[in-house]
């Protein structure tokens, strides 16, 4: 019989952060496969980006939460693997670790209800530049809108960008 490939369907019901600063040594491979050379990959600023959408219907039930990042310390991570392994790693399968925030009171968290299907919402999974956030949580939240709701139904997608150091000649990809 085939292997065939599982993967998340549901969408999760904790706070977490689907990438820590752990997979940012890793993330030049990414680049390396898609032609970009490795003195330049090298000097790559990396970042990991996720976009939520809603499909087929606005959100009626279980909407996107997101904990502004700067409500968030970084003791407030705490790292663990969900145990599937995502990428390859030589002979093995890496599992990169995801982010789960502790309780901190000063945390704000905003939701969106009755998101529609042509809205998006793009926020950082983790980051590795200076000056700008490391990561956001992000969760469903139980908050039926209305009654009797349409079930939620979406897509996450997520986005890999580097950008370049001061030095790096555009020329130079």
């Amino acid at each position: 019989k085939k292997k065939s490939a599982q993967y998340l369907v549901q969408y999760a019901s904790f706070a977490h952060t689907d990438f820590t600063t752990d997979i940012l040594p890793r993330a030049m491979k990414f680049f390396l496969k898609r032609g970009v050379s490795q003195d330049v990959a090298k000097r790559l600023k990396v970042s990991f980006f996720g976009t939520w959408q809603p499909t087929g219907n606005p959100v009626e039930m279980f909407p996107l939460a997101l904990c502004d990042a700067g409500s968030a310390e970084p003791g407030d991570l705490v790292k663990c693997t969900l145990g599937y392994a995502i990428t390859p790693s030589g002979d093995k399968r890496y599992q990169p670790p995801i982010g789960i925030p502790t309780y901190n009171p000063s945390h704000k968290w905003y939701f969106y209800p009755r998101m529609q299907p042509d809205e998006l919402i793009m926020f950082t999974h983790c980051d590795g530049r200076d000056g700008w956030p490391k990561q956001t949580y992000h969760t469903a939240v139980k908050h039926d809108i209305k009654p009797n709701p349409r079930t939620r139904t979406s897509i996450e997608t997520r986005v890999i960008c580097g950008f370049l150091d001061k030095e790096v000649e555009a020329s130079k990809l």
